[in-house]
């Protein structure tokens, strides 16, 4: 019934010919049966209707909360990833840096041991010097002493 409704109040035509229309394309029934019966099964539907929206904003809800569920879970995998890898990386640095302090006290231990042969070297070859050098400045007294007598 919304047209001749329109027509009635929106129309530039004649106030007669506007009534005039109404009331040919209108009857009790399209202006109070039709109306009063549709407010009804409107009355009747809304609880229903009102169900539907709440199940459907409840799914909503739930594919949102699996969506955050699912990315939470992605987010928290991956971070784990992570830090098993930042683990694994730290006890590869930390097992590099015991072997090069390994090395570093093998190398010092090494060269101790080096200097030392080297000091005990040194030593015994001052050690034969001072003999040689002994041993000639007494062959040379004993000779001096047999040349005086």
């Amino acid at each position: 019934n919304w047209q001749p409704l329109l027509f009635l109040f929106a129309s530039d035509t004649a106030l007669r010919t506007r009534f005039t229309y109404f009331e040919i394309h209108t009857d009790w029934r399209s202006l109070f049966a039709y109306p009063i019966a549709t407010g009804f099964l409107f009355a009747a539907a809304k609880p229903w209707i009102s169900l539907f929206m709440d199940w459907l904003g409840a799914q909503a809800i739930h594919r949102s909360s699996l969506r955050t569920d699912r990315l939470t879970a992605e987010r928290d995998s991956k971070k784990l990833h992570l830090e098993v890898e930042l683990a694994e990386k730290k006890a590869e640095i930390e097992n590099e840096i015991e072997e090069r302090r390994s090395k570093r006290l093998d190398l010092r231990a090494a060269s101790l041991k080096k200097k030392d042969e080297i000091e005990n070297e040194v030593i015994e070859q001052a050690i034969e010097r001072r003999k040689k050098l002994t041993k000639r400045s007494w062959t040379k007294t004993k000779k001096n002493s047999c040349n005086r007598s």
